[in-house]
């Protein structure tokens, strides 16, 4: 599903706000699910228009990676003989 603006999440919402169409014919038609126009809903009509917007991740061009000694405790378990399982090591 590619991403929308939140103007095109009201349109989407907006006959559901004026009571024209059902909300799961709108989720039918939009190919959206029901859980996530209710959201919609709920959110545009508790702080406008403007919580439609897609929100900036935290982490965003942060490096998010394992610390080393992590990464090598994993590597020390890997190469173990006899091997151990991904499910042990996880």
């Amino acid at each position: 599903m590619k991403k929308l603006t939140s103007l095109e999440k009201y349109r989407i919402i907006e006959p559901i706000l004026q009571n024209r169409v059902g909300i799961s014919a709108v989720a039918q038609y939009h190919d959206i699910p029901v859980r996530t126009l209710q959201h919609w809903k709920t959110v545009f009509q508790r702080d406008g228009i403007g919580a439609l917007e897609r929100k900036k991740r935290s982490d965003e061009n942060k490096l998010r990676t394992f610390p080393d000694s992590i990464v090598a405790l994993v590597k020390a378990f890997a190469l173990q003989k006899p091997p151990m399982s991904v499910s042990n090591i996880h």
